[in-house]
Parts: C-alpha cells; structure tokens; sequence
C-alpha cells in the first residue's frame, strides 16, 4: 500500500505473502492510499501521462505479487517520484490541478471567510501538510541513529568472529524452514500451502531445506567462498524457489545426516533441528556472537546471533588451556 511508505505504520517488515491483517488494520492505509493515487492520477490525467502511470504500476504489482517484502515500499515511493517529476516536467503543479468542484468550494469558503481568516486557515493547513510529510523523515532519521550506534545485522561479527579464530576450514550447517500449520493458522496462504501436500517430519506441516538462516548468507560477502555446507545448491544467497519443490527436505535432510555432526551449526533450537539429523544437542555449546537492533520506521527491534559449537571445538579450539598448543589444524592462537 503506497500510505505505507509515508504516512502510516499498520505492517511489519515482512513478506507480503504471511501478512494477515484485520479489515481494522486495513482501513487508514487503504483511506491515505486511495488519497495518494486520487492526487497522482489528476495530475496525470492533465498531463496524459496517466497510462504511463498505470501499466508500469501494474508491472510492478505482477512482480511483487510473488517476491514483495515491505522493506521493498521504498521502490513505490521512488516510482511514484519520478512520475511527479516526468510530470513536472511537462507542467508544474498548479492550481489548475485541482477539480473543478474543489476549485469552486475553495472560491465560496474564501468568500466567506475573508482575506485575513482565508491567509490564517491556509498557514494552518500549510504547517498541518507539512507535518504529514514530516512523517516519513522521523522514520528515516530514526533508522539512521540505529544503524549508526548498533549493529543492523551480525554479518561483520560473523565474519571477524570466524577469521579471527581462522574457522574457515570447519564444516558450518544451518536449519532448514518448517512452515507449520499450527503456528500460522491465522494465514490462509501458509495453510494452502501445507494443504498441498509436501515432506514433514512432523504433522501438519512442510519443510523446505533451500530456505535456511541468514547468519551466514549475511556474512558470504566477507568470503571468497560459500561457508555454508547445505547451502542451497551451493548459492551464497537465499533464494526464492523455496516453495518449489515441497518433497525435496527429505531427501536433504537424510543427506544432511549421513554427513554426521557439524563443527558449527546455525539454527534456532527446536528438538527436530538435532533429532532429525541425529545430531545430540548436548554434544554442543550453544555460544553469542553478536546483539544487533534492527530499525523499522520508529521502531527497533532487537536480537542476537547464536550459534551452536561442537564441544570438542569449543574447548580445544575456540580455548586454548595453553596459549602455546599446537593445534591440530596448524592454526596459531592467542
């Protein structure tokens, strides 16, 4: 929704595909929304740039139907600039925009109102407007602040974290996606989903070996080469096929457990991340790396990158008992 770029706040940053909301939490954006594009398509009309406007912004819908997230609105908020300054362009905005119902409405209500009420009331809305679009510059110089005093995500203290400790040569896992019924009941598109069929290795449920955790996608660009050993066919990115092949987590996961356990594991702790692999959890420490904020508009929100260490790593290869070991790897530590 185009109010969601500037003036209101109802969604999360997520994909649109697991956004469920009320016809409440509908309601103010689809009103600001319905306001914008009134505002545009007058102006557009005026300056027969309307098709321009139109077919291109339904071009992008056709895209985003699949792939939009929200912290994708940005790139509706720069199409709708350019059409203003394609617009513009051709002719400023002037008073002629308006209807002419408005333009008549203003003239009677100025009459009314007198020179010196007309200038006051026109100040008013003038600041009111501006505080409107004020709106969208608070998100972005909160935001801002964030990213400038903490951590957006952890993929430099990943990345320090593995080559200061030289864990590049270590087998790196992560856990996989199980979209659960259960937990999403409230999302139809989820439900239709596992209503389709698919693997899971519990009930009402599917799960998808190519969509993972990001801790190492994050941090790829520090590297010359994937770290992650299950990555998706060997991609140094998360890729939307995910939802392709609903059969293919089983076939993943028993060759995922015929490899035996990791030096390092990424996932969430769930039980089924470890027993379906045949991993034994208390053969791992589960260590921080890093706390990050994450901004959205005027919110922060916080979290930790976590990750799973081997025993036998954590104790003779993250701490040394003697700084003078010879470690099996060859590796010199502090």
């Amino acid at each position: 929704m185009p109010s969601e770029t500037l003036f209101t706040s109802t969604l999360s940053d997520g994909n649109m595909q697991f956004i469920a909301l009320t016809p409440s939490e509908l309601f103010m954006p689809c009103v600001m929304s319905c306001l914008m594009w009134c505002f545009l398509i007058q102006i557009c009309l005026r300056r027969k740039t309307a098709s321009l406007l139109l077919t291109t912004y339904l071009g992008i819908s056709v895209a985003f139907t699949a792939h939009l997230s929200m912290h994708h609105a940005g790139i509706i908020l720069g199409f709708f600039i350019a059409i203003l300054a394609i617009d513009c362009d051709i002719e400023k905005i002037n008073s002629n925009d308006w209807p002419q119902w408005i333009r008549n409405l203003n003239n009677r209500v100025m009459t009314l109102l007198g020179p010196k009420k007309t200038e006051r009331y026109l100040r008013f809305f003038k600041i009111l407007g501006l505080i409107f679009m004020l709106v969208s510059v608070y998100w972005t110089a909160s935001a801002s602040i964030c990213d400038i005093r903490y951590d957006y995500s952890s993929s430099r203290a990943v990345a320090s974290f593995i080559k200061t400790n030289h864990l590049e040569q270590y087998r790196w896992m992560a856990g996989w996606t199980r979209v659960s019924k259960n937990d999403t009941a409230s999302n139809p598109e989820i439900n239709k989903i596992i209503d389709k069929g698919g693997y899971c290795g519990g009930t009402d449920c599917i799960d998808y070996t190519s969509w993972y955790g990001s801790t190492l996608i994050d941090s790829a660009p520090y590297f010359d080469h994937t770290l992650l050993a299950n990555a998706y066919k060997g991609r140094s990115y998360s890729s939307w096929e995910w939802c392709v092949d609903p059969y293919a987590g089983k076939k993943d996961i028993e060759t995922w457990k015929s490899w035996g356990e990791p030096e390092f594991y990424d996932t969430l702790y769930q039980p089924f991340f470890f027993s379906d692999l045949g991993y034994d959890r208390n053969h791992y420490t589960k260590i921080k790396i890093a706390e990050t904020k994450t901004p959205w508009k005027s919110t922060w929100s916080e979290g930790a990158c976590e990750i799973y260490v081997r025993n036998d790593i954590y104790e003779n290869v993250l701490h040394s008992p003697d700084p003078g070991i010879d470690w099996p790897d060859g590796a010199t530590r502090r």
